[in-house]
């Protein structure tokens, strides 16, 4: 019999609970609102519905009875006092008490409270909160499908950027070399790679190097300038400008490279004859290599 007992308080709990959860998060949207799925905030029943301009601007008429305010939150105060910010920048502060931190930036809600004074003026006392989380997915797919300008001041329109180096996106390596990364256009051999003088990165730094020089160069490539234009470090990290003429090289992926130092509107750069992901040149030829 106390079993029995337990169990018929336990079932009366839950559905309690049940009925309370559903009033509560979906009870008091419009049918047509929760059928199309809608994020924004949707105006709740039995509360006026106040923008934050007008409790701003009137706070002592919303003192008694609550009101209904849409966010969402734009700033944190302290404590559980956040700031909601309307469109066109009107801040109103509220403390969310037991809701405090189950919001996410630009989570669109419905606020419930009375408008309270403190010594730092007024602000939104907030009994109850409404709200259906954001969907990431249907943003992102929507700027995706139609880029538009972003509004770095504001909310905005947005679009989806991608700001990685081109060099991510080449096409897969073809090697020149069974043994290693070669990418060799010029189908230079060994002897013509002999006559490279290898310097650091300091000497071509002190543009003392005279136009046709040829040298070999390790250390790897950092970033992409432009087209085909790249930031190369030595191994103390001193830059030194290369156009690769369709050689390639992984970024980071340390090597030598062989060029002849050309000039450009009075600036001094390498232009690459050939890639080797091996370093400490010179080597002896390697049988069965050009």
């Amino acid at each position: 019999m106390l079993v029995k007992k337990i169990v018929a308080v336990a079932a009366l709990g839950c559905a309690l609970l049940a009925s309370q959860a559903f009033a509560y998060e979906v009870g008091e949207y419009s049918k047509e609102a929760l059928r199309r799925g809608d994020d924004k905030p949707v105006v709740v029943k039995d509360y006026p519905l106040v923008t934050i301009e007008e409790a701003v601007a009137s706070p002592q008429l919303y003192t008694e009875k609550p009101i209904a305010v849409q966010g969402p939150i734009r700033y944190f105060v302290e404590g559980n006092m956040y700031e909601m910010q309307s469109g066109n920048g009107t801040r109103l502060r509220a403390d969310f008490g037991r809701y405090s931190r189950r919001l996410l930036f630009r989570t669109p809600f419905t606020a419930i409270g009375v408008m309270q004074t403190d010594e730092k003026g007024d602000f939104l006392k907030v009994e109850k909160v409404i709200w259906r989380d954001v969907n990431p997915y249907r943003e992102y797919f929507a700027a995706q499908n139609k880029p538009r300008p972003i509004d770095l001041e504001g909310e905005g329109d947005k679009k989806v950027v991608n700001d990685r180096d081109p060099a991510y996106f080449h096409d897969p390596i073809v090697s020149d070399n069974k043994r290693f990364l070669q990418n060799n256009p010029k189908g230079l051999s060994y002897a013509d790679l002999a006559s490279y003088q290898s310097i650091e990165g300091k000497a071509f730094a002190a543009g003392n190097l005279e136009v046709g020089t040829k040298v070999a160069l390790m250390g790897r490539n950092i970033a992409t300038i432009r087209g085909d234009w790249m930031k190369f470090w030595d191994k103390n990290m001193t830059p030194v400008t290369l156009k690769m003429n369709n050689t390639y090289c992984p970024l980071g992926q340390r090597g030598t490279f062989f060029g002849t130092v050309q000039e450009e509107n009075g600036k001094k750069y390498v232009s690459v004859d050939c890639f080797e992901s091996i370093e400490n040149w010179p080597q002896p030829p390697i049988a069965g290599a050009n």
